[in-house]
């Protein structure tokens, strides 16, 4: 999201400090922004008063109008105290779409060499429309700081004369830390993130003397949280002495001992379970603590897994599709054979040197295909082709590093016979978009599309479709009619609303991956 226009006082600093600057091309003129008095209203309290720098308190929302003049803009100053962990400030207008921006304390000291370095200095909001929302914690980047921000309500760039003036309402709200609830060892605490506590809860849990191990464990939650844990004081922006899980997955494990940093230590430690989207619901998971190195037993249980989603054999190979992930990344998988073993892209499960990682990847399934996917198990490349751009993993054990039981029963898609696609025929693809969803957690999303043609790779033909490829969604499952495995969708090739699906058929997978 661009950000073109600058404030009277930005620009009277860039002109003093910089002439050329103040001249420089693609900039904004000089000339200050039309500063008219408002009628603002705080409370019951209405006055007439000059807009440069209009104080906005926490829990307070002030009523403005910008004039007929699309260069008119109003500011507001917000003071953050030290114990505040988030900021958040709306802005809603019913007559005219309007914009919101966020400036950080010192930000006309850093302003000119932020946009020397082609840097955005500007804070920009979550969402592009009314109302438009500023969220900032002490964990976002850049986080939150304590002393003076200033927020601007301007017209959109390019606005044109109105007929009329611009009413809004622009609101603050801040989240102080509460105190600390009490966290016991071996007992599984149920626990919710709301907008109305800041998206965090805090904890504390005392550490004895001669503990070797302190294991944390997240789960049951469908949002991507943040697990932090710090000893003698909580968690305020992240550093060395915090200790912090951030990662796509919905199950976390956070673990301390004397090889660790920080390092576990006798004392009060504090732990914070933090939403970093701060979504506008309510996220829910689960938190147990432990003296061992050891996941309660709740997690150790394989649950029994979902033969099908839907009606027939398309519903049945849906059941198959999952969900990758490792340190570098992710993406989707299928599994395609009752041994458990995964076909997906080999740049899914690839290092940056192009190599296939050595590292157990995470392998997540649908287990509700309203929720998203429960990670349950680990596994490790067995074949790898860069070329073709085609891998093939097997499971070898639990997602808490348990056996699988011989027991197991897992859903697996058929592939389709070589040759068997054609022009026209329509594929169903199927995968873990991370476009998909309203946080950063998705469930399993389906494109419908049809067969629109072939190209050719090195290896062999490839096939192309009319169905987009979203990021995330590379080495999901390409089916037809039938619920048979076509292709691994790999790539969309284009750009703006030229675009076309490429999939690697499974015509190209070698003979001897199929063995064994």
């Amino acid at each position: 999201m661009a950000r073109v226009r600058l404030t009277a006082l930005a620009l009277a600093t860039l002109a003093a400090s910089s002439p050329a600057l103040a001249g420089a091309p693609c900039r904004p003129s000089a000339s200050a922004p039309a500063r008219s008095a408002a009628t603002i209203t705080s409370g019951a309290t209405t006055a007439r008063q000059d807009l440069d720098s209009q104080p906005l308190a926490a829990g307070e929302s002030l009523s403005g109008t910008l004039s007929l003049d699309p260069h008119d803009l109003r500011t507001f100053t917000v003071r953050v105290p030290a114990d505040c962990l988030s900021l958040r400030i709306e802005l809603s207008s019913t007559e005219t779409e309007l914009e919101l921006w966020g400036m950080p304390p010192g930000f006309d000291d850093s302003y000119e060499e932020d946009w020397s370095r082609e840097e955005d200095p500007y804070i920009a909001p979550k969402n592009d429309m009314s109302p438009w929302v500023i969220v900032v914690d002490r964990y976002s980047q850049p986080p939150l700081e304590t002393g003076e921000y200033g927020f601007e309500v301007n017209y959109p760039a390019g606005a044109e004369r109105l007929a009329q003036q611009a009413n809004f309402t622009i609101h603050c709200r801040q989240f102080l830390r509460a105190d600390a609830a009490s966290l016991a060892p071996n007992l599984v605490l149920a626990g919710a993130l709301a907008q109305d506590s800041g998206c965090y809860q805090g904890y504390k849990i005392e550490v004895p003397k001669g503990t070797n191990s302190l294991r944390l464990d997240l789960f049951d939650s469908q949002d991507d949280l943040v697990l932090l844990a710090r000893r003698n004081r909580p968690p305020n922006r992240l550093q060395s002495s915090i200790a912090e899980v951030n990662n796509s997955r919905g199950r976390k494990t956070l673990r301390l001992d004397a090889s660790t940093r920080p390092k576990l230590r006798p004392g009060t430690w504090y732990i914070d379970v933090v939403d970093p989207q701060n979504a506008d619901r309510t996220a829910h998971y689960k938190l147990h603590a432990s003296f061992e190195d050891q996941p309660p037993a709740v997690l150790l249980r394989f649950p029994t897994l979902p033969t099908s989603h839907g009606p027939g054999p398309l519903g049945a190979s849906l059941a198959a599709v999952v969900e990758l992930s490792s340190d570098l990344g992710g993406g989707s998988g299928t599994i395609i054979d009752a041994a458990g073993r995964i076909l997906t892209n080999a740049h899914v499960v690839s290092r940056p040197d192009g190599s296939a990682t050595p590292d157990r990847i995470g392998v997540a399934l649908t287990l509700d295909p309203h929720l998203p996917p429960v990670e349950l198990f680990y596994a490790r490349v067995v074949e790898f082709d860069l070329d073709r751009d085609l891998a093939l993993l097997e499971l070898v054990e639990g997602y808490y590093h348990q056996s699988l039981p011989l027991d197991l029963i897992l859903p697996f898609a058929p592939l389709a016979p070589a040759g068997s696609a054609h022009i026209t025929d329509p594929l169903w693809i199927t995968g873990y978009p991370w476009t998909g969803g309203l946080g950063q957690r998705v469930s399993l999303s389906v494109t419908a599309g049809v067969l629109t043609g072939y190209d050719r790779i090195e290896a062999g033909p490839v096939i192309k479709c009319d169905a987009e490829i979203a990021s995330g969604n590379s080495g999901g499952a390409a089916f037809d009619a039938q619920g048979r495995l076509v292709g691994v969708p790999t790539a969309t090739i284009g750009s703006n609303g030229d675009k076309i699906g490429y999939l690697h058929p499974v015509d190209l997978l070698p003979a001897d991956w199929l063995q064994g």
